[in-house]
């Protein structure tokens, strides 16, 4: 099951077929204390829907995370997620997770820090739901 994923994502990764488009957000444009900018990736084909999406987040205290979600059927199957200090150099949080049904069936940590993959799920919908909602 892990290996099919793993040929999803390369798929993905790897499709021509596929558009990507690629938006900056500062905090003002985010509403948040919490959020000091935003790049955020969609990767979709010509029928809009979405295949991957990266969100690359600097918190106000200068902390860089970058979150990847791969969808399937709008279903998360592959997430990493990578926090690191705020030097941006050390890695705090360096994570992949895979999903089948929505429930977590590999978590490989490559650092002692994680994210509960329920936190990830979430966070998946979330963007998920932020790229539907946002207005070009």
């Amino acid at each position: 099951m892990v290996s099919d994923i793993n040929q999803f994502v390369n798929k993905i990764d790897n499709s021509s077929d596929l558009t990507e488009s690629i938006i900056e957000y500062q905090s003002e444009d985010l509403n948040s204390d919490l959020i000091r900018g935003m790049t955020y990736y969609e990767l979709k084909d010509s029928d809009n829907k979405i295949y991957r999406i990266i969100a690359e987040l600097i918190s106000q205290d200068g902390t860089p995370y970058s979150y990847t979600f791969y969808y399937k059927n709008d279903d998360i199957v592959f997430s990493r997620i990578i926090e690191l200090k705020k030097s941006g150099i050390d890695t705090i949080i360096d994570s992949n997770y895979y999903f089948s049904d929505l429930e977590l069936i590999k978590q490989v940590d490559i650092k002692d820090e994680k994210m509960e993959s329920e936190t990830v799920k979430l966070l998946s919908e979330f963007y998920l739901v932020f790229g539907d909602d946002r207005i070009d």
